[in-house]
């Protein structure tokens, strides 16, 4: 299989961005396609970029909150997908993802609020999230 070098896949973004520095969404892939490198300190600019002029940003928090638990920061993961859930109340991922950061810090009681929250916004999630289903929620298997 081809291996894609992370110099092509962020080629066209920075193009974009270059462009035109306000693209916001182009600043939001390469944040994430940095994070999943490994350059979480250079993805937290693109994500802090979008967040200066977007404060309610609901993918650069939820992505924030996602470096921050590559880097087991724990709390300021549950304090960014709060405010990502503020944002966008409605995304399942982002209560998933708070779902994750509480069960980090074996909050239980909370993992299983945030995840039921996800449920209900979508049920699908129980299947796509199945082993923190079973583990949050055994009686709904």
């Amino acid at each position: 299989m081809l291996k894609i070098s992370s110099r092509t896949k962020t080629r066209r973004y920075l193009q974009a961005i270059e462009k035109n520095p306000s693209d916001m969404d182009a600043h939001l892939q390469m944040g994430i396609i940095l994070a999943k490198i490994g350059d979480t300190e250079e993805a937290m600019k693109y994500f802090d970029k979008i967040l200066a002029s977007e404060p309610k940003n609901a993918a650069a928090l939820n992505n924030r909150g996602n470096v921050f638990m590559l880097n087991e920061k724990y709390t300021e993961a549950q304090k960014a997908y709060l405010a990502a859930t503020q944002s966008n109340p409605e995304d399942p991922h982002i209560w998933v993802n708070l779902a994750k950061s509480y069960k980090a810090i074996k909050d239980t009681k909370k993992a299983k609020a945030a995840f039921v929250k996800a449920v209900k916004l979508d049920s699908s999630i129980k299947v796509q999230h199945k082993a923190l289903a079973l583990e949050l929620l055994p009686s709904l298997e």
